[in-house]
């Protein structure tokens, strides 16, 4: 089977990596090369073990594991070649025994006819996976394993707000201003006609008797929609801690869902959400509907609902049952990468659809991590290098984090001039 065959190709991925990361400030003619390889190579592996868990249902994701396999393969054979070309030319002791690649000893051995020969071979390696690096975002591979420095990547505890630093985002200015003017604005209509009007601030929701024909919608739903790591959860996550935001909203709740829509568990989340502590769910379902009426009856709310999976509009109208007792003028903003989910929730707001950030944008980001006080060495090498690597990042904030927080890492002797 494909997935067994991996663990191998995973285990050669490490090992270049090790490889490469020993010797790559001494390498010589190759050094930029063996570094583009060693961050492409350590972004892979971080999305190796999604891939592995979809490859059973698609077929594309399989055969995107079956190339990166023979890539594996290949790069392994040219650092053996480097191996035996240099223990070859070295005096025999008894080091000599064991395969170590050595670029150092390499550098000063080898004939430059053979460096040229290994580094055209190295270009080879880094651009067949430049072309599984893109089918990776194509395919929306999530990252699953830490980021350097102890951090976490998206699929950290998402039913947090609160560990969002503003300071770090970037390109995303624009985003959240239209997210919020879209959560602040409540369409109205009429048979003929429609206007979008801003939320009055000082109005009860239960002053007055709501025409149902008043309003387009009583609950209206915003969805971002766009690939993983494109920073969706981290755009509602900006609105919702909006500060004109929570002027308008007398409640606010955020719940991620995931790929289990479970009404009764998004219930239970929702009342953990406004109380701020563990809820003990009733036995009986429809005593959990009374009580999460109960708090949100009259009240003009917001909801988040980050990281959408479901496509079944019976069971999507089966929880809108439930929170129309809300006061008009409520929102639901849901984060979904999957722009079917987005229609099955839709109502008069199409979807968002966030774009990808510019690669200047994803540079300023591995900037921002990388060269960090205790980080790498900031030299011109070091940005030319994190430039071209930022290319890499095909416009997604946590790949660009990732590669930057890689970057970080590594001390000055290894990624230094």
């Amino acid at each position: 089977m494909e997935d067994i065959l991996m663990s191998g190709a995973t285990g050669i991925l490490k090992k270049l990596v090790g490889v490469v990361s020993e010797d790559i400030g001494s390498a010589l003619g190759v050094k930029d090369d063996l570094k583009k390889l060693q961050s492409t190579l350590e972004m892979i592996l971080a999305v190796i073990a999604d891939a592995e868990k979809r490859q059973e249902k698609e077929e594309l994701v399989r055969l995107w594991l079956r190339r990166l396999k023979d890539i594996a393969y290949d790069a392994d054979d040219v650092i053996d070649e480097f191996s035996y070309e240099n223990m070859r030319r070295c005096d025999k002791k008894g080091s000599s025994k064991h395969k170590v690649f050595n670029l150092t000893a390499s550098s000063s051995k080898l004939p430059l006819a053979f460096h040229l020969k290994m580094g055209k071979k190295i270009k080879e390696i880094n651009k067949r996976l430049d072309e599984i690096t893109k089918d990776m975002v194509r395919f929306q591979l999530e990252f699953t394993t830490p980021i350097p420095d102890g951090e976490s990547t998206d699929q950290l505890d998402r039913q947090d707000t609160s560990h969002v630093n503003e300071s770090e985002i970037v390109g995303r200015e624009d985003d959240e201003s239209r997210i919020t003017k879209l959560l602040i604005t409540h369409t109205t209509s009429s048979f003929s006609s429609s206007t979008s009007s801003p939320i009055p601030l000082s109005s009860s929701p239960t002053s007055s008797f709501v025409n149902p024909y008043q309003y387009s919608e009583h609950i209206s739903v915003i969805s971002i929609v766009g690939m993983g790591g494109l920073g969706k959860t981290t755009l509602a996550q900006l609105a919702y801690k909006n500060e004109l935001v929570n002027k308008v909203f007398q409640l606010a709740m955020w719940v991620h869902v995931s790929e289990i829509f479970d009404i009764e568990i998004i219930l239970v989340n929702i009342m953990e959400s406004i109380t701020k502590t563990k809820f003990h769910k009733p036995s009986n379902f429809h005593v959990l509907v009374n009580i999460v009426q109960k708090q949100l009856n009259g009240k003009r709310y917001l909801l988040v609902l980050d990281d959408l999976w479901n496509e079944d509009l019976e069971q999507w109208t089966s929880l809108m049952s439930v929170l129309l007792v809300g006061a008009p003028g409520s929102k639901i903003l849901t984060t979904t990468r999957n722009s079917q989910v987005a229609s099955v929730v839709r109502g008069s707001n199409p979807p968002y659809n966030l774009k990808q950030l510019e690669d200047d944008e994803c540079w300023s980001i591995i900037q921002k991590k990388a060269f960090s006080p205790g980080g790498a060495l900031d030299s011109p090498k070091m940005t030319d290098i994190g430039k071209e690597i930022a290319k890499k990042c095909c416009g997604l904030p946590l790949a660009a984090k990732f590669l930057g927080g890689l970057m970080r890492s590594n001390n000055k002797e290894k990624l230094g001039d």
